[in-house]
């Protein structure tokens, strides 16, 4: 081991490499982003339009579903276990596919990824909306649903997992605030999606939300290849040093690097904030009804505080992130997603120190859900660049893949784990504990 002079710009960053004839990684990361406003710079203005209207299109494609699906399988037949299955396909093809697609990038490279996952993702959502059509018989409909939404989620984890590759590419120095603005478009079309199925449902029927929100889907290939036409990459992908990571990531048994205490730490605060977001969606509807006695509408209305928080969080905990430390960002909203998990019940030994009135009840709940979603939004968003540093510092010149992977099928992992962690230990102590 020895130790390589570096800039004093990377030096709270890199660590000691092990000795080689090729340039260091150090050496060939560029300094087009050295500035806050890197990202913003003329030349990086279509991938980052670009980025953002293809992750805020597929957000909204991905919950249109929440309205109207539900009622039309239980129109055939459908158990409320079995609609369960189809919702929770999607993630769990996120959390299955995201490594793939990661290897995939590192063999083929983020562009064909990128444009597969699209055609894949739009294509089959199309089809999704006539699967009424497709068999004669309801088991076989709700089948081929199910299978259909299974391989959306592998065509969202292919682009969504390149998404992330290429900004760490491309922003190695602004990640967090790259991360927190496609993450924030992210959440807005999580938001507005259902607003929009219902919408395009009573519109159109069934087909109509697949069919328009499929096809803005696929809209974005028109301009994806003006987004990533002046893409240069800040790693020479052509070195030694690179082809090694690609033969060791498509040939071998594991990846290098997954063992790394970064990559850990920043999966395990992405795989928590992934079970926060839906850890309550089971018990949540139940819980507001009893408490602040609301309807349907209003339970509606109380859902979206938690995303509207996190939408705003997530572009500004980037920032901070990039300014005052990943680990320090990410900390600070493991904490605050707990206490406001605490006053949300609230705990059982708060309830007697705390005033028993509509008001506080009222104050308490909208107040501990927004505090939800500004704390996912903090412990989320700096976790991908973390693991990207660590994984720089410690020599692997395909960091970005393997972050890129690594964040994607976490994330989706906690999705997956989320409500049904939620609705075990409600069963198990109540929603109080």
């Amino acid at each position: 081991m020895v130790d390589l002079p570096v800039s004093s710009n990377f030096e709270p960053l890199l660590g000691d490499i092990s000795e080689s004839n090729e340039p260091s990684i150090q050496s060939q990361i560029g300094s087009i982003d050295s500035t806050s406003g890197g990202m913003f710079q003329r030349k990086h203005l279509p991938l980052v339009i670009g980025m953002l209207s293809l992750s805020f299109a597929a957000a909204s494609l991905a919950s249109i579903v929440g309205p109207f699906v539900p009622g039309e399988l239980s129109k055939i037949d459908a158990s409320q276990t079995v609609i369960g299955v189809a919702f929770s396909v999607y993630p769990f093809a996120l959390f299955i596919g995201s490594p793939v697609a990661a290897l995939l990038c590192t063999r083929f490279g983020q562009a064909p990824v990128l444009y597969f996952g699209v055609v894949v993702e739009g294509s089959l959502s199309i089809l999704s909306g006539y699967f009424h059509h497709l068999s004669s018989t309801n088991v076989g409909r709700i089948s081929i649903f199910i299978i259909l939404r299974f391989l959306q989620g592998c065509g969202a984890a292919a682009s969504y997992t390149s998404i992330c590759a290429r900004l760490a590419d491309t922003f190695p120095h602004n990640l967090g605030q790259a991360m927190g603005l496609q993450e924030a478009a992210a959440g807005l079309g999580y938001m507005l999606g259902p607003v929009f199925g219902a919408f395009l449902y009573e519109a159109g029927g069934f087909v109509f939300p697949f069919l328009v929100m499929g096809g803005v889907v696929l809209t974005t290939l028109l301009v994806l290849p003006a987004a990533l036409r002046n893409y240069t990459p800040t790693i020479d992908k052509s070195s030694q040093g690179w082809q090694e990571d690609v033969e060791v990531c498509v040939g071998g048994s594991s990846w290098r690097g997954l063992g790394n205490p970064g990559v850990i730490t920043g999966a395990l605060a992405t795989v928590i904030s992934g079970i926060a977001l839906g850890f309550t969606a089971p018990t949540l509807p139940g819980h507001l009804a009893k408490l602040l006695d609301v309807g349907t509408v209003g339970v509606g209305f109380i859902f979206a505080i938690p995303a509207a928080t996190y939408i705003v969080s997530s572009a500004l905990a980037g920032l901070a992130a990039d300014r005052f430390g990943h680990e320090w960002v990410m900390t600070w909203g493991l904490v605050g997603m707990a206490s406001s998990y605490l006053m949300l019940g609230p705990a059982p030994f708060l309830s007697a120190l705390l005033p028993s009135t509509v008001f506080y009840h009222w104050l308490s709940q909208v107040l501990s859900l927004a505090g939800i979603g500004i704390a996912i939004g903090m412990a989320l968003i700096p976790s991908m660049p973390h693991m990207h540093n660590s994984l720089r510092a410690a020599g692997h010149f395909n960091a970005s893949e393997m972050s890129a992977g690594v964040f994607s099928s976490a994330y989706s992992m906690g999705e997956c784990l989320g409500p049904l962690f939620g609705g075990f230990v409600t069963n198990l102590v109540g929603f109080e504990w």
